[in-house]
């Protein structure tokens, strides 16, 4: 991952904690009260404050790292993954490789929301090294070493942590033949710190249900298909929800394998397109917000939010390209043929 790899957003959600939390830890407590013949008032307030103080506890851990050459103007960057302590599943990871001078104010010692701020200033991505390192980090730092990692007491981190460094600065100078000076920090974060940077949801039951509550009205006001989109969130340089406007592009996930959406999948796979679909119209209506997508004549598509997040944008400029080079194509065999048929009648006047 050559240039800066970060796995955090910038512009990350100011920290305000949700409303929600409190109710969802009291109905919990409706539940089981319901459910046992004796429960005493003093032992419900306990497992309030239990289930409170779980989205407290680290459960997450942040490893930011970055890389340079001597040499300057070589290859510098970094990165910053965020994964889940139990799983080593990774949340959410920006990833920043670059050929400028030097890493600037770039320190993998700053805490994860400065240091995925300012991982973008260090100079222009490089997209050929970008796409090679990025590629080996899941081999170098596989989730069973994330596990262990997370598991360890802090004084075997403080261990482990420079051999996790040196296991990723050797593959990463195998792949690009420089020798590397590199910088390893870990940080061990919260849920509600990831909640509030846009990285997890709130109440994933939440979403999963608000995403089949769509209004019958609206599914059937369209003639076609309606296919249930998730949305694909980008702290960094991702769009606001409420500055979205009609024509935008939003990359998303297909939410279904099964039905439209599986033969969605199919198409996209088989024909190497991402699934990237211009925003067709936006409706607001009490706490939901509804996204409409353009996926063809007959099929729309449909995200179902809850709150302002910062999407993943994209620019149509590559379709524009591509119309382009069709019309320099057909330019081009245009005048092939004239040059041909030139030839070819030079040759009959010759032989006559």
């Amino acid at each position: 991952m050559a240039g800066e790899l970060s796995v955090k957003g910038a512009d990350l959600m100011s920290s305000i904690s949700s409303p929600n939390a409190n109710k969802t830890d009291l109905s919990q407590i409706e539940t089981e009260a319901l459910s046992s013949p004796v429960e005493s008032p003093a032992s419900a307030v306990e497992e309030q404050k239990a289930t409170s103080v779980d989205d407290s506890l680290p459960s997450y851990l942040a490893l930011k790292y970055t890389f340079f050459t001597p040499k300057r103007g070589d290859l510098c960057g970094g990165f910053c993954l965020i994964f889940e302590g139990e799983t080593g599943e990774a949340l959410f990871q920006t990833f920043w490789v670059s050929r400028s001078d030097s890493l600037a104010s770039l320190k993998a010692n700053l805490d994860w929301r400065t240091f995925n701020k300012l991982i973008p200033h260090i100079g222009p991505y490089d997209r050929v090294w970008g796409e090679k390192l990025s590629s080996l980090f899941s081999e170098l730092f596989p989730a069973t070493d994330r596990v262990a990692f997370f598991q360890a007491k802090t004084c075997d981190r403080a261990q482990i942590l420079p051999r996790v460094a040196e296991t990723i600065r050797k593959g990463y100078e195998r792949a690009t033949h420089y020798f590397l000076e590199v910088s390893c920090e870990y940080e061990l974060l919260t849920r509600k710190e990831l909640v509030e940077a846009s990285i997890l949801e709130e109440a994933a039951s939440e979403e999963a249900s608000s995403a089949d509550e769509v209004p019958l009205e609206e599914e059937t006001s369209f003639a076609g298909i309606l296919v249930q989109c998730l949305p694909l969130i980008d702290p960094v340089r991702g769009k606001a929800v409420s500055e979205l406007l009609p024509g935008d592009f939003l990359e998303v996930q297909i939410a279904s394998g099964t039905g439209a959406g599986g033969l969605l999948q199919q198409f996209l796979k088989a024909t190497k397109q991402p699934s990237i679909f211009p925003v067709e119209s936006i409706e607001k209506h009490e706490d939901k917000i509804y996204i409409y997508l353009t996926i063809n004549e007959e099929m729309r598509g449909l995200l179902t939010l809850n709150k302002d997040l910062r999407l993943r944008t994209k620019s149509p400029l590559p379709e524009k390209q591509n119309k382009s080079s069709g019309r320099e194509n057909l330019i081009f065999f245009t005048f092939l043929g004239f040059a041909l048929l030139g030839f070819f009648l030079a040759v009959q006047y010759l032989y006559r």
